[in-house]
């Protein structure tokens, strides 16, 4: 990997980069530096693949220049503005969703592998939605190998062993900004969470708070439960997500999706459409981002998720603070210990999907497909890494992988606040500290309270005179926690659900086992 360090005055890419670099993944390292906009204005044919329409939208109202391809737009239309482009002696600059670069290929005007410089924006959507966007993101990765130019653009990479498999070779650029000042991350843990989002809307409506909430949750049903439950006053609150017959079910006639990003209501709510490439301005605008254990596609990656929503806005004079409401997760990713445990379950999901393709092979083709068809509808084929290349199946790796990403985030980005603290600060976040444990005589705390706000406290490097008396507080009050901390790691005590009697049989286990360590 190649690494660029930006000097104090770098404020955009281009006066870092002249151009895009070709054949490479870039990993531009931060949002709002007009890394798309350089392209846009290089002298240079290129077409700028995104995931989503409103990325389109939103450029092009920036960038007359732009041809916006996406929806119905054939290549017969495509054709004929190329054609305008050319005949005025201007470079062809198209935008175009990952679902329509096939009609691309398909003009005459110009051989757009050859004469076009490609730009796959936002690339780690095609990991994050490798498996309900399959077929799209196959074809693309497939089509973006006949260019002669590409680049793979995002401010998030996707480190070594989460990367697609068509992608593992490329060379990385990453370019650093250690000049600019740190996002404040202020940590909102709650058991249940769309409870949290209606009270602090509520307190918004009556003056008590101030700004423009900015909500990002990838779930229009939790949306519209939430606004439904507040009966609120339309005029007051906007909701921009993909615009579909079943997300407007959902949302009723009295809720309208939104496709304008330039004017910002009190309330505004904002699913995946928006997470990326979207420019949001707002003077007023506050960011507050929603993990929701309960919904796991809304259980956003810190490392790669996060930066890209907390660039969202512009111009807000709040630009530097993010509210994250989360909680720790329960589900089919917590069933497993550590990442060993998980990957040796992986292996195993891979051996079962490949025997399962020799056995359909064994059929003849009628009864394969039939066969397929319904272990897709029962089962999920992805569930075993497979997906559909009728009459057979076959083995997808992009699957698994994908899994093990998944695995990450759910598992153990969110398995505590501990684990969801040290990865902002890992990902270079300031996270707001008000940690404190209400502890008074007769009133009793769980252990795992005690225990999860100890060992924050213990792995702060520089605590505060507060901090530390809390500390001598906690093991005033349970000597068992000062215990758990030094005998076990936060992943032994989450093991056994912070019973009192299992951590004290692990400690002793863990005493016995050093005593015989020579």
């Amino acid at each position: 990997m190649k690494v660029i360090i930006t000097k104090p005055g770098d404020r955009y890419l281009g006066h870092v980069l002249k151009e895009l670099p070709s054949n490479t993944i870039l990993d531009k390292g931060m949002t709002g530096i007009g890394a798309t906009t350089l392209e846009i204005e290089a002298d240079r044919h290129s077409i700028i693949a995104v995931p989503f329409v409103n990325m389109i939208k939103n450029k092009g109202e920036q960038h007359s220049n732009i041809i916006r391809v996406y929806g119905d737009m054939t290549s017969q239309d495509i054709q004929h503005e190329v054609y305008l482009k050319l005949r005025s002696k201007s470079y062809v600059k198209i935008m175009v969703t990952y679902d329509s670069l096939y009609k691309l290929l398909e003009i005459s005007a110009i051989d757009v592998t050859k004469e076009c410089f490609l730009l796959i924006d936002e690339y780690h959507i095609l990991l994050l939605q490798y498996m309900f966007r399959n077929k799209a993101i196959v074809k693309l990765l497939e089509l973006a190998k006949k260019f002669e130019n590409v680049c793979y653009m995002s401010a998030t990479s996707l480190t070594d062993n989460i990367q697609l498999e068509e992608l593992k070779d490329l060379p990385v650029l990453r370019i650093d900004w250690p000049h600019f000042s740190n996002i404040k991350i202020h940590i909102h843990e709650a058991k249940y969470v769309k409870a949290v989002i209606r009270n602090m809307i509520e307190k918004r409506i009556k003056g008590k708070e101030y700004g423009n909430y900015h909500i990002f949750y990838n779930s229009v049903y939790s949306i519209a439960q939430i606004i439904r439950k507040l009966k609120m006053d339309p005029n007051n609150v906007k909701v921009v997500c993909r615009d579909s017959p079943e997300n407007r079910k959902k949302l009723s006639s009295k809720y309208p999706i939104s496709k304008n990003l330039l004017e910002a209501k009190l309330i505004n709510f904002y699913t995946s459409t928006a997470f990326e490439g979207c420019d949001i301005y707002d003077t007023e605008g506050r960011i507050f981002i929603v993990s929701d254990p309960n919904t796991e596609h809304t259980m956003n990656d810190i490392a790669i998720t996060i930066p890209q929503i907390c660039g969202r806005i512009r111009n807000s004079k709040y630009i530097d603070e993010i509210y994250h409401i989360c909680s720790p997760t329960n589900g089919r990713y917590t069933k497993h210990k550590n990442l060993d445990s998980f990957i040796e379950y992986v292996s195993n999901t891979e051996i079962e999907g490949k025997e399962q393709i020799v056995l359909w092979d064994m059929w003849p083709d009628i009864k394969k497909e039939r066969a397929i068809n319904d272990y897709d509808i029962l089962n999920g084929l992805c569930n075993i890494y497979l997906r559909k290349n009728l009459p057979t199946a076959i083995y997808e790796p992009n699957f698994r992988i994908h899994d093990i990403h998944n695995y990450m985030v759910v598992s153990q980005m969110y398995s505590s606040k501990i684990a969801i603290l040290k990865e902002h600060e890992k990902n270079g976040f300031v996270v707001s500290r008000s940690i404190s444990v209400n502890i008074k005589e007769g009133r009793k705390i769980s252990f795992e309270t005690a225990y999860s706000t100890y060992c924050i406290l213990r792995d702060i490097v520089k605590p505060t005179e507060i901090e530390l008396n809390t500390i001598d507080k906690i093991e005033l009050y349970d000597k068992l926690v000062a215990d758990a901390y030094k005998w076990l790691s936060p992943e032994k005590v989450r093991a056994v659900r912070y019973r009192r009697t299992a951590v004290n049989k692990a400690i002793e286990r863990q005493k016995k086992l050093e005593r015989f360590i020579p």
